[in-house]
């Protein structure tokens, strides 16, 4: 009796280090999985970047670190140097891997098509150099577009200045005339959602645009408009 009580004993003690040991070694394999997990490397943004920021800028606002390789994109850059000479396209949040598809070239050759936003429309309107800011807007810039309305007084309308659109992307922009961009028209194509594209068109069909060149980081700006009783 003594004997066969001993051997139960025995064997509980030999399952319990064995379970012991089973434990140990998935937890092992856990923390190895963790690991292997959270060893790519990706550039990362520090911060907020603002549509429209510059490779230059941009930089300082990156920096390398080690994500799940899970969750690394595909089009994930492997330095700042893939980007050069682009801008970012959309904003770029704290915390987001830094991709290939996050930035846009800033100049392309004659004949090559543009990159447009999804669910936008690349928008062209031709304006005089001072209204386009001269010759100062670069394709990947953002501008905030103007617009004046001579209103009709038989029909009660107000005559009025307003800004109509905020932080718009510019696709390309082509100057004809002075080579110095302070005469003649410019050709400026935009990524206009198609609301805002009937607000462009209209604008430029039944009043005057005009153009102010936005400082990179800069938030979406509104106004109540101008008319002659707040104009001054």
């Amino acid at each position: 009796m003594r004997t066969r009580s001993s051997t139960i004993i025995a064997a509980g003690i030999v399952a319990a280090l064995l379970g012991g040991l089973l434990v140990f070694a998935y937890g092992r394999n856990v923390q190895g999985s963790t690991a292997s997990a959270a060893d790519a490397t990706a550039w990362v943004a520090t911060k907020d970047i603002a549509p429209g920021t510059s490779l230059e800028k941009a930089q300082g606002s990156m920096a390398e670190s080690s994500v799940p390789s899970g969750v690394r994109p595909s089009d994930a850059v492997s330095g700042p140097d893939a980007l050069e000479g682009k801008k970012t396209v959309r904003a770029v949040s704290k915390g987001e891997v830094i991709t290939a598809s996050q930035f846009g070239v800033t100049e392309r050759a004659e004949g090559v098509g543009l990159t447009v936003p999804p669910k936008h429309n690349a928008v062209s309107v031709n304006v005089g150099a001072p209204q386009a800011v001269a010759r100062y807007v670069q394709s990947g810039d953002l501008v905030n577009v103007y617009a004046s309305y001579k209103g009709n007084v038989q029909n009660g309308d107000k005559t009025i200045t307003k800004l109509v659109l905020s932080n718009v992307q510019v696709l390309s922009n082509h100057t004809a005339g002075n080579t110095e961009g302070t005469t003649g028209e410019v050709l400026l194509t935009l990524a206009l959602s198609p609301s805002d594209s009937e607000k462009i068109l209209f604008a430029k069909e039944n009043g005057s645009l005009w153009f102010g060149l936005v400082s990179p980081g800069d938030k979406a700006a509104s106004t109540d408009g101008r008319t002659f009783t707040n104009a001054l």
